[in-house]
């Protein structure tokens, strides 16, 4: 069996009116989902920009050769120049994580695929503007921008790219967050499908004002928890990863192409705007139309 290795940051107490209530929740029950299905977590809450910066560097020299990595983060985040950045709770600095670069760190180990969950984009952050070096005039965005990675990189976001998403409340999740515990620890799941349940999930629970987006250039399939069975599909796959494949990754050219700078209202015209589920009040219709949702939410109620 391969290594399984997460790190998982959640930021709350961030200055200025920026201060969130439910990022910190959110890194904890992650930290305990991932470590009941086998990770070895490394969870992290309320580090500035400089420890993030460091800590991320480390985890990625600690990540071992086919391993199955997942990188988690909750709390603020923005874009700048076509770059998505991670936001620490200090109001000023500099070393602002780019999370383009973190990830090419994260495979020069060569992993068997880096999965990123970017819970962020709660709202307008004029501390980045400050941590940045800008004035209010310069084009900062608060949403992320589209993005791809190395080889073998799932990227996941709560919401669509320069969109906003909801956090929660003191002791409770974000609207993401909590459906995607609800998913993550299905058995014999390709994580495809566990992301993609949760995105429907968000986007009809919050009247698609919410919808998540999910960038991949894994072309195998992965899953987070494998009950062992020689006749299971998940546990035959598993058992078929070739390190000859993944040593010359870098030989492979990503499927996604550089996005450079879209201006978001034009982006349903390249292709990147999700189908707008419709939300029925009717439970019985509902049970019809996504019997699958129904099926894995009675898994964990």
């Amino acid at each position: 069996m391969f290594d399984k290795q997460a790190l998982v940051i959640g930021n709350d107490d961030y200055g200025a009116g920026n201060k969130l209530q439910s990022c910190v929740y959110d890194a904890k029950t992650m930290t305990r989902s991932l470590h009941s299905i086998g990770f070895n977590v490394e969870p992290q809450i309320n580090l500035r920009n400089d420890e993030m910066s460091l800590i991320s560097r480390q985890f990625a020299q600690s990540i071992r050769p086919g391993a199955i990595v997942v990188f988690y983060f909750s709390g603020h985040a923005g874009e700048f120049n076509g770059k998505n950045y991670l936001h620490g709770v200090d109001s000023t600095g500099d070393n602002l994580p780019d999370v383009q670069d973190l990830l090419r760190e994260m495979h020069q180990n060569r992993p068997r695929v880096v999965i990123c969950i970017l819970d962020g984009c709660r709202n307008r952050m004029e501390s980045l503007y400050q941590a940045l070096g800008l004035d209010g005039r310069s084009r900062l965005r608060n949403g992320l921008v589209p993005m791809g990675g190395p080889p073998s990189t799932i990227i996941a976001f709560s919401s669509a790219a320069g969109k906003n998403s909801e956090a929660g409340h003191f002791g409770e999740n974000s609207i993401y967050t909590k459906y995607l515990l609800r998913y993550i620890r299905a058995a014999n799941t390709d994580i495809d499908i566990v992301l993609k349940n949760a995105a429907v999930d968000v986007q009809r629970a919050t009247t698609n004002r919410q919808i998540p987006y999910l960038y991949t250039n894994c072309n195998e399939h992965i899953y987070l928890n494998v009950i062992p069975s020689r006749n299971n599909k998940a546990w035959s796959d598993s058992m078929q990863f070739d390190p000859s494949i993944h040593q010359n990754q870098y030989m492979t050219q990503s499927i996604w192409p550089h996005t450079g700078n879209f201006s978001y209202p034009h982006y349903e015209r390249a292709g990147m705007i999700n189908n707008q589920y419709p939300v029925y009040e009717n439970t019985w219709y509902n049970t019809m139309m996504y019997p699958y949702t129904y099926t894995y939410l009675q898994m964990f109620l």
